[in-house]
């Protein structure tokens, strides 16, 4: 989850395809909240879950490259997050 570049292309096409499935599932999610549909406690909770992610450097580096694809209101509240350190324990750095 560090280095983008070092990954082969078939690798490169599963982070990107896994981490759009769930930028688009957090969209949803978004746009459902911003309607009141979603109760806050859950979207709050989903809030901090992604912000864990957007800690990856390969998560960010997807992100990034195909933001555009996303609400433009998204767009804005996601880079708005403040990322929290990514690990994943047991897993040396």
């Amino acid at each position: 989850m560090e280095d983008f570049d070092s990954i082969s292309d078939s690798e490169k096409l599963v982070v990107t395809g896994f981490v759009q499935r769930l930028m688009r599932v957090w969209e949803e999610a978004f746009l459902q909240q911003q309607q009141g549909r979603l109760p806050i406690r859950i979207w709050d909770v989903m809030v901090s879950q992604y912000a864990f992610l957007l800690g990856s450097p390969m998560f960010v580096r997807v992100w990034s490259e195909r933001k555009s694809y996303y609400d433009p209101e998204f767009q804005d509240f996601v880079d708005s997050i403040e990322a929290t350190p990514y690990s994943i324990p047991g897993v040396e750095r």
